[in-house]
Protein backbone atom coordinates (compact mmCIF):
# COMPACT_ATOMS: atom_id res chain seq x y z
CA UNK A 1 0.00 0.00 0.00
CA UNK A 2 1.32 3.55 -0.76
CA UNK A 3 2.71 5.06 2.64
CA UNK A 4 1.83 9.04 3.45
CA UNK A 5 5.10 11.56 2.41
CA UNK A 6 6.56 13.26 4.92
CA UNK A 7 9.04 16.58 5.06
CA UNK A 8 11.72 16.50 7.55
CA UNK A 9 9.81 19.03 9.32
CA UNK A 10 7.24 16.81 10.39
CA UNK A 11 4.52 17.02 13.37
CA UNK A 12 3.79 13.07 14.97
CA UNK A 13 0.96 12.98 16.83
CA UNK A 14 0.96 9.31 18.72
CA UNK A 15 -2.80 8.71 20.08
CA UNK A 16 -3.50 5.52 22.82
CA UNK A 17 -7.52 4.94 22.01
CA UNK A 18 -9.52 3.46 24.40
CA UNK A 19 -13.10 3.23 24.95
CA UNK A 20 -14.23 6.32 26.53
CA UNK A 21 -11.18 8.46 26.39
CA UNK A 22 -8.20 8.42 24.31
CA UNK A 23 -5.03 9.98 25.02
CA UNK A 24 -2.51 12.12 22.62
CA UNK A 25 1.07 13.02 22.35
CA UNK A 26 2.28 14.95 19.76
CA UNK A 27 6.10 16.58 18.73
CA UNK A 28 8.83 17.06 16.02
CA UNK A 29 11.71 15.43 17.47
CA UNK A 30 10.75 14.68 21.19
CA UNK A 31 12.98 18.14 22.13
CA UNK A 32 11.03 20.45 20.76
CA UNK A 33 7.65 21.67 22.30
CA UNK A 34 5.38 18.49 23.50
CA UNK A 35 1.97 18.58 23.29
CA UNK A 36 -0.13 15.88 25.74
CA UNK A 37 -4.07 16.00 25.51
CA UNK A 38 -6.97 13.52 26.92
CA UNK A 39 -9.97 13.60 25.21
CA UNK A 40 -13.34 12.21 25.37
CA UNK A 41 -14.27 9.61 22.24
CA UNK A 42 -16.99 12.26 21.04
CA UNK A 43 -17.17 15.03 18.99
CA UNK A 44 -16.09 18.17 21.61
CA UNK A 45 -13.06 15.82 22.07
CA UNK A 46 -12.24 15.59 18.68
CA UNK A 47 -12.36 18.78 18.24
CA UNK A 48 -10.10 19.67 21.12
CA UNK A 49 -7.54 17.52 19.79
CA UNK A 50 -7.77 19.08 16.44
CA UNK A 51 -7.23 22.59 17.89
CA UNK A 52 -4.19 20.83 20.06
CA UNK A 53 -2.60 19.40 17.06
CA UNK A 54 -3.12 22.98 15.03
CA UNK A 55 -1.82 24.63 18.02
CA UNK A 56 1.50 21.71 18.57
CA UNK A 57 1.79 22.81 14.45
CA UNK A 58 2.47 26.37 14.52
CA UNK A 59 4.41 25.86 17.87
CA UNK A 60 7.16 23.91 16.02
CA UNK A 61 6.92 25.46 12.14
CA UNK A 62 5.75 21.96 11.15
CA UNK A 63 5.61 21.36 7.16
CA UNK A 64 3.00 18.76 7.47
CA UNK A 65 1.64 16.27 10.08
CA UNK A 66 0.97 12.59 10.68
CA UNK A 67 -1.33 11.04 13.19
CA UNK A 68 -0.46 7.24 14.57
CA UNK A 69 -2.85 5.13 16.40
CA UNK A 70 -2.83 1.85 17.71
CA UNK A 71 -5.89 0.11 15.66
CA UNK A 72 -7.73 -0.96 19.41
CA UNK A 73 -11.05 -3.24 18.93
CA UNK A 74 -13.56 -1.27 16.94
CA UNK A 75 -12.86 2.10 19.09
CA UNK A 76 -10.65 3.70 16.47
CA UNK A 77 -12.71 4.02 13.18
CA UNK A 78 -14.15 6.61 14.67
CA UNK A 79 -11.56 8.75 15.01
CA UNK A 80 -9.74 7.96 12.17
CA UNK A 81 -12.51 8.13 9.68
CA UNK A 82 -13.14 11.92 11.46
CA UNK A 83 -9.27 12.56 11.01
CA UNK A 84 -9.21 11.35 7.27
CA UNK A 85 -12.73 13.32 6.11
CA UNK A 86 -10.82 16.59 7.66
CA UNK A 87 -7.47 15.52 5.71
CA UNK A 88 -4.96 14.95 8.04
CA UNK A 89 -2.54 12.19 7.10
CA UNK A 90 -3.44 9.04 9.37
CA UNK A 91 -2.11 5.80 9.73
CA UNK A 92 -1.85 2.90 11.90
CA UNK A 93 0.68 1.33 14.23
CA UNK A 94 0.70 -2.29 15.04
CA UNK A 95 -0.28 -3.40 18.65
CA UNK A 96 2.41 -5.47 19.05
CA UNK A 97 4.90 -2.90 18.21
CA UNK A 98 3.55 -1.03 20.78
CA UNK A 99 4.11 -3.63 23.49
CA UNK A 100 7.63 -4.29 22.26
CA UNK A 101 8.68 -0.96 21.93
CA UNK A 102 7.51 0.40 25.57
CA UNK A 103 9.65 -2.41 27.24
CA UNK A 104 12.67 -0.46 25.85
CA UNK A 105 11.44 2.01 27.95
CA UNK A 106 13.68 2.63 31.20
CA UNK A 107 10.46 1.92 33.06
CA UNK A 108 9.42 -0.34 30.51
CA UNK A 109 7.30 -2.56 33.17
CA UNK A 110 4.98 0.38 33.95
CA UNK A 111 1.58 0.71 31.19
CA UNK A 112 -0.07 3.81 31.42
CA UNK A 113 -2.27 5.56 28.36
CA UNK A 114 -0.28 8.33 28.54
CA UNK A 115 3.03 6.19 27.88
CA UNK A 116 1.57 4.17 25.33
CA UNK A 117 0.67 7.47 23.47
CA UNK A 118 4.33 8.65 23.42
CA UNK A 119 5.64 4.81 22.01
CA UNK A 120 2.84 5.06 19.44
CA UNK A 121 4.85 8.48 18.56
CA UNK A 122 7.87 6.59 18.76
CA UNK A 123 7.18 4.35 16.31
CA UNK A 124 5.51 6.94 13.95
CA UNK A 125 8.85 8.96 13.84
CA UNK A 126 10.72 5.29 13.18
CA UNK A 127 8.11 5.10 10.20
CA UNK A 128 6.97 1.62 11.80
CA UNK A 129 3.49 2.12 10.41
CA UNK A 130 1.28 0.67 8.06
CA UNK A 131 -2.28 2.01 6.04
CA UNK A 132 -5.27 0.69 6.56
CA UNK A 133 -7.50 -1.15 4.23
CA UNK A 134 -9.43 1.25 2.17
CA UNK A 135 -13.11 -0.11 1.09
CA UNK A 136 -16.03 1.15 -0.72
CA UNK A 137 -19.34 1.74 0.72
CA UNK A 138 -20.09 -1.70 -0.33
CA UNK A 139 -17.01 -3.39 0.45
CA UNK A 140 -17.05 -2.43 4.22
CA UNK A 141 -20.53 -3.63 4.59
CA UNK A 142 -19.80 -6.78 3.20
CA UNK A 143 -16.98 -6.75 5.27
CA UNK A 144 -18.29 -6.56 8.36
CA UNK A 145 -21.28 -9.27 7.57
CA UNK A 146 -18.49 -11.75 6.35
CA UNK A 147 -17.29 -10.91 9.68
CA UNK A 148 -20.41 -12.14 11.03
CA UNK A 149 -20.03 -15.22 8.88
CA UNK A 150 -16.78 -16.40 10.06
CA UNK A 151 -18.19 -16.13 13.82
CA UNK A 152 -21.19 -18.27 13.05
CA UNK A 153 -18.48 -20.28 11.70
CA UNK A 154 -16.65 -21.02 14.56
CA UNK A 155 -19.19 -20.96 16.85
CA UNK A 156 -20.59 -23.85 14.85
CA UNK A 157 -16.77 -26.06 15.47
CA UNK A 158 -17.70 -25.38 18.66
CA UNK A 159 -21.08 -26.43 18.80
CA UNK A 160 -20.12 -29.50 17.06
CA UNK A 161 -17.70 -30.48 19.09
CA UNK A 162 -19.73 -30.10 22.21
CA UNK A 163 -22.67 -32.33 20.12
CA UNK A 164 -19.76 -35.12 19.32
CA UNK A 165 -18.68 -35.16 23.63
CA UNK A 166 -22.43 -35.47 24.45
CA UNK A 167 -23.17 -38.11 22.15
CA UNK A 168 -20.44 -40.20 23.17
CA UNK A 169 -22.19 -40.05 26.52
CA UNK A 170 -25.56 -41.08 25.24
CA UNK A 171 -25.15 -42.87 22.27
CA UNK A 172 -21.86 -43.17 21.54
CA UNK A 173 -22.94 -45.39 17.84
CA UNK A 174 -24.66 -42.65 16.79
CA UNK A 175 -21.57 -40.56 16.37
CA UNK A 176 -20.16 -43.38 13.86
CA UNK A 177 -23.24 -43.32 11.82
CA UNK A 178 -23.59 -38.85 11.61
CA UNK A 179 -20.79 -38.25 9.76
CA UNK A 180 -22.08 -35.07 9.29
CA UNK A 181 -24.08 -33.51 11.71
CA UNK A 182 -25.07 -30.08 9.47
CA UNK A 183 -27.54 -32.60 7.40
CA UNK A 184 -31.32 -31.48 7.72
CA UNK A 185 -31.84 -35.12 8.97
CA UNK A 186 -29.04 -35.53 11.69
CA UNK A 187 -30.32 -32.08 13.24
CA UNK A 188 -33.70 -33.01 13.25
CA UNK A 189 -33.01 -36.47 14.87
CA UNK A 190 -30.97 -34.94 17.64
CA UNK A 191 -33.61 -32.63 18.28
CA UNK A 192 -36.25 -34.95 18.66
CA UNK A 193 -34.96 -38.08 19.75
CA UNK A 194 -31.07 -38.22 20.41
CA UNK A 195 -30.68 -40.90 23.37
CA UNK A 196 -31.44 -44.68 23.35
CA UNK A 197 -33.96 -44.31 26.16
CA UNK A 198 -36.22 -42.10 24.20
CA UNK A 199 -36.07 -44.47 20.83
CA UNK A 200 -36.81 -47.46 22.99
CA UNK A 201 -39.40 -45.68 24.57
CA UNK A 202 -41.70 -44.83 20.97
CA UNK A 203 -40.71 -49.03 20.22
CA UNK A 204 -40.15 -49.98 16.59
CA UNK A 205 -43.54 -49.05 15.07
CA UNK A 206 -43.73 -45.69 15.81
CA UNK A 207 -39.75 -44.68 15.52
CA UNK A 208 -39.77 -45.66 12.27
CA UNK A 209 -43.42 -44.22 11.27
CA UNK A 210 -41.72 -41.04 12.81
CA UNK A 211 -39.07 -41.19 9.79
CA UNK A 212 -41.09 -42.54 7.37
CA UNK A 213 -40.81 -40.86 4.10
CA UNK A 214 -36.34 -40.26 4.34
CA UNK A 215 -34.62 -40.94 1.23
CA UNK A 216 -31.02 -41.01 0.44
CA UNK A 217 -28.34 -42.56 2.93
CA UNK A 218 -30.56 -42.29 5.71
CA UNK A 219 -33.74 -44.63 4.33
CA UNK A 220 -35.75 -46.94 6.11
CA UNK A 221 -33.27 -49.59 6.44
CA UNK A 222 -31.04 -46.93 7.91
CA UNK A 223 -33.23 -46.47 10.81
CA UNK A 224 -34.28 -49.69 11.35
CA UNK A 225 -30.13 -50.24 11.78
CA UNK A 226 -30.35 -47.35 14.34
CA UNK A 227 -33.13 -48.35 16.30
CA UNK A 228 -31.08 -52.31 16.89
CA UNK A 229 -28.19 -50.06 18.09
CA UNK A 230 -30.35 -48.22 20.38
CA UNK A 231 -31.34 -51.30 21.65
CA UNK A 232 -27.81 -52.51 22.75
CA UNK A 233 -26.20 -49.19 23.20
CA UNK A 234 -23.34 -48.94 25.56
CA UNK A 235 -24.55 -45.55 26.41
CA UNK A 236 -25.02 -43.55 30.00
CA UNK A 237 -28.13 -44.15 31.40
CA UNK A 238 -30.22 -40.78 31.30
CA UNK A 239 -33.33 -41.41 33.46
CA UNK A 240 -33.78 -37.44 33.78
CA UNK A 241 -33.50 -36.72 30.47
CA UNK A 242 -31.11 -33.84 31.11
CA UNK A 243 -28.31 -35.57 28.44
CA UNK A 244 -31.45 -35.71 26.08
CA UNK A 245 -32.07 -31.98 26.84
CA UNK A 246 -28.64 -31.12 26.37
CA UNK A 247 -28.44 -32.95 23.07
CA UNK A 248 -31.66 -31.31 22.06
CA UNK A 249 -30.67 -27.65 23.24
CA UNK A 250 -27.06 -28.27 21.21
CA UNK A 251 -28.61 -29.29 18.24
CA UNK A 252 -31.61 -26.39 18.18
CA UNK A 253 -28.65 -23.71 18.56
CA UNK A 254 -26.13 -25.31 15.79
CA UNK A 255 -29.51 -25.20 13.43
CA UNK A 256 -29.77 -21.48 14.35
CA UNK A 257 -26.13 -20.51 13.64
CA UNK A 258 -26.44 -22.28 10.37
CA UNK A 259 -28.96 -20.47 9.76
CA UNK A 260 -27.13 -17.20 10.79
CA UNK A 261 -24.33 -18.11 8.54
CA UNK A 262 -26.32 -18.33 5.55
CA UNK A 263 -28.00 -14.84 6.38
CA UNK A 264 -24.92 -12.83 6.57
CA UNK A 265 -23.36 -14.54 3.06
CA UNK A 266 -26.42 -13.59 1.59
CA UNK A 267 -26.81 -9.92 2.41
CA UNK A 268 -22.92 -9.53 2.02
CA UNK A 269 -23.66 -11.68 -1.80
CA UNK A 270 -26.35 -9.61 -2.55
CA UNK A 271 -24.02 -6.37 -2.23
CA UNK A 272 -21.63 -7.73 -4.54
CA UNK A 273 -22.55 -9.69 -6.98
CA UNK A 274 -23.90 -7.83 -9.39
CA UNK A 275 -20.41 -5.77 -9.50
CA UNK A 276 -17.54 -6.04 -12.61
CA UNK A 277 -14.95 -7.21 -10.10
CA UNK A 278 -17.14 -10.24 -8.57
CA UNK A 279 -17.75 -11.61 -12.64
CA UNK A 280 -13.91 -11.15 -12.79
CA UNK A 281 -12.65 -12.76 -10.10
CA UNK A 282 -15.58 -15.85 -10.35
CA UNK A 283 -14.52 -16.33 -13.81
CA UNK A 284 -11.32 -18.22 -12.00
CA UNK A 285 -12.12 -22.04 -12.27
CA UNK A 286 -12.66 -23.10 -8.35
CA UNK A 287 -13.71 -20.19 -7.05
CA UNK A 288 -17.46 -20.08 -5.57
CA UNK A 289 -19.29 -17.48 -4.25
CA UNK A 290 -18.04 -17.72 -0.81
CA UNK A 291 -14.50 -16.93 -1.65
CA UNK A 292 -15.11 -14.45 -4.49
CA UNK A 293 -17.60 -11.96 -1.61
CA UNK A 294 -14.55 -12.76 1.01
CA UNK A 295 -11.89 -11.70 -1.43
CA UNK A 296 -13.63 -8.88 -2.85
CA UNK A 297 -14.46 -7.59 0.99
CA UNK A 298 -11.15 -8.40 2.26
CA UNK A 299 -8.71 -6.58 -0.08
CA UNK A 300 -10.71 -3.45 -0.68
CA UNK A 301 -9.59 -0.89 -3.73
CA UNK A 302 -7.22 -2.56 -5.89
CA UNK A 303 -5.94 0.84 -6.95
CA UNK A 304 -4.11 0.86 -3.32
CA UNK A 305 -2.02 -2.03 -3.90
CA UNK A 306 0.88 -1.94 -5.87
CA UNK A 307 1.45 -5.95 -6.42
CA UNK A 308 0.20 -9.11 -5.77
CA UNK A 309 2.37 -9.97 -2.81
CA UNK A 310 0.60 -7.57 -0.78
CA UNK A 311 -2.29 -9.27 -1.17
CA UNK A 312 -0.42 -12.63 -0.55
CA UNK A 313 0.39 -10.97 2.96
CA UNK A 314 -2.83 -9.38 3.90
CA UNK A 315 -4.21 -13.05 3.40
CA UNK A 316 -1.18 -14.21 5.88
CA UNK A 317 0.00 -16.59 3.12
CA UNK A 318 3.83 -14.51 3.15
CA UNK A 319 6.32 -16.95 4.34
CA UNK A 320 8.18 -16.20 7.88
CA UNK A 321 11.79 -17.41 8.35
CA UNK A 322 13.68 -17.89 11.36
CA UNK A 323 17.46 -18.18 11.75
CA UNK A 324 19.76 -17.78 14.55
CA UNK A 325 23.65 -18.51 14.45
CA UNK A 326 23.77 -22.02 12.37
CA UNK A 327 20.20 -22.72 13.51
CA UNK A 328 17.82 -22.15 10.71
CA UNK A 329 13.97 -23.20 10.57
CA UNK A 330 12.48 -24.73 7.56
CA UNK A 331 10.21 -21.54 6.29
CA UNK A 332 6.63 -21.04 7.14
CA UNK A 333 3.63 -19.05 5.78
CA UNK A 334 3.20 -16.75 9.04
CA UNK A 335 -0.52 -17.16 9.48
CA UNK A 336 -0.47 -12.95 10.12
CA UNK A 337 -3.54 -11.97 7.91
CA UNK A 338 -7.41 -12.41 7.49
CA UNK A 339 -7.69 -16.34 8.36
CA UNK A 340 -10.94 -16.25 7.14
CA UNK A 341 -10.09 -15.21 3.31
CA UNK A 342 -6.56 -17.41 3.98
CA UNK A 343 -9.34 -20.57 4.45
CA UNK A 344 -11.50 -19.62 1.52
CA UNK A 345 -8.16 -19.29 -0.54
CA UNK A 346 -7.00 -22.52 0.38
CA UNK A 347 -10.07 -24.69 -0.28
CA UNK A 348 -10.58 -22.61 -3.79
CA UNK A 349 -6.76 -24.09 -4.55
CA UNK A 350 -8.32 -27.80 -3.50
CA UNK A 351 -10.82 -27.35 -6.22
CA UNK A 352 -8.90 -25.85 -8.78
CA UNK A 353 -6.03 -28.68 -9.13
CA UNK A 354 -8.71 -31.44 -9.59
CA UNK A 355 -9.38 -30.56 -13.05
CA UNK A 356 -6.48 -29.85 -15.86
CA UNK A 357 -4.92 -26.67 -16.14
CA UNK A 358 -1.92 -24.28 -14.80
CA UNK A 359 -2.82 -24.86 -11.08
CA UNK A 360 -3.04 -28.40 -11.45
CA UNK A 361 0.25 -28.31 -13.25
CA UNK A 362 1.61 -25.82 -10.63
CA UNK A 363 0.46 -28.30 -7.58
CA UNK A 364 2.13 -31.06 -9.21
CA UNK A 365 5.30 -29.24 -9.87
CA UNK A 366 5.58 -27.92 -6.23
CA UNK A 367 5.38 -32.14 -4.70
CA UNK A 368 7.63 -32.95 -6.96
CA UNK A 369 10.16 -30.14 -6.20
CA UNK A 370 9.32 -30.38 -2.56
CA UNK A 371 8.57 -34.27 -1.64
CA UNK A 372 8.08 -36.26 1.71
CA UNK A 373 5.89 -35.16 4.41
CA UNK A 374 3.35 -31.79 3.91
CA UNK A 375 4.43 -31.94 0.01
CA UNK A 376 0.61 -31.62 -0.30
CA UNK A 377 -0.10 -29.03 1.61
CA UNK A 378 2.81 -27.27 0.79
CA UNK A 379 1.97 -27.31 -3.05
CA UNK A 380 -1.73 -26.04 -2.10
CA UNK A 381 -0.15 -23.05 -0.11
CA UNK A 382 1.44 -22.51 -3.23
CA UNK A 383 -1.37 -22.60 -5.71
CA UNK A 384 -3.51 -20.29 -3.02
CA UNK A 385 -0.29 -17.92 -3.59
CA UNK A 386 -0.22 -18.55 -7.40
CA UNK A 387 -3.99 -17.93 -7.10
CA UNK A 388 -4.35 -14.66 -4.91
CA UNK A 389 -1.46 -13.20 -7.50
CA UNK A 390 -3.37 -14.23 -10.51
CA UNK A 391 -6.80 -12.70 -8.94
CA UNK A 392 -4.93 -9.10 -8.78
CA UNK A 393 -3.34 -9.10 -11.97
CA UNK A 394 -6.76 -9.75 -13.35
CA UNK A 395 -8.79 -7.14 -11.15
CA UNK A 396 -5.77 -4.90 -11.59
CA UNK A 397 -6.56 -4.84 -15.36
CA UNK A 398 -10.02 -5.42 -15.33
CA UNK A 399 -9.63 -8.46 -17.83
CA UNK A 400 -11.01 -12.14 -16.74
CA UNK A 401 -9.37 -14.90 -16.62
CA UNK A 402 -7.45 -16.57 -19.56
CA UNK A 403 -6.16 -20.37 -18.78
CA UNK A 404 -3.47 -19.48 -22.08
CA UNK A 405 -1.63 -17.04 -20.30
CA UNK A 406 1.19 -18.46 -18.73
CA UNK A 407 1.51 -20.12 -22.16
CA UNK A 408 1.24 -16.96 -23.79
CA UNK A 409 4.08 -15.40 -21.31
CA UNK A 410 6.88 -18.79 -21.81
CA UNK A 411 6.36 -18.26 -25.70
CA UNK A 412 7.02 -14.38 -25.98
CA UNK A 413 9.92 -14.90 -23.09
CA UNK A 414 11.32 -18.03 -23.84
CA UNK A 415 13.44 -17.60 -19.89
CA UNK A 416 9.79 -17.71 -18.40
CA UNK A 417 8.94 -21.16 -19.43
CA UNK A 418 8.52 -22.94 -16.70
CA UNK A 419 5.81 -20.59 -16.18
CA UNK A 420 3.95 -22.12 -17.88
Amino acid sequence: MKQPEQSANTLWVGIDVAKFHHDAFASVTGRSPRRRLRFANRRQGFDRLVAMIEEARQASHADDVTIGMEPSGIYWKPLFSFLECIGHETVLVHPSAVLHNRKTYPDGAHKTDRKDAECVWDLLRQGKHFIPVERDADQAVAYRMMKYYDDCRQRMDQIRNQLRCALALAFPELNELFQDLTGKTALSFLERNPTPRQIKALGPKRFLQRWRGRRGPMGKRYFEALYELAKSSIGVEDPTGSLAREIQTLAAEFRRALDAKEHWFEQAQALLSSRRDYEIVRSVPGIGPKLAVHLLSSIGRVENFRTGKQWVKLAGLDLRHHQSGRSARAPRISRKGDAGLRASLYYAALNSVKTEGPFRDLYLRRQQASPGRGSKPRALVAVADKLLRVLFAMLRDQKEYNPGHDSEVAKAYPSHSLAA
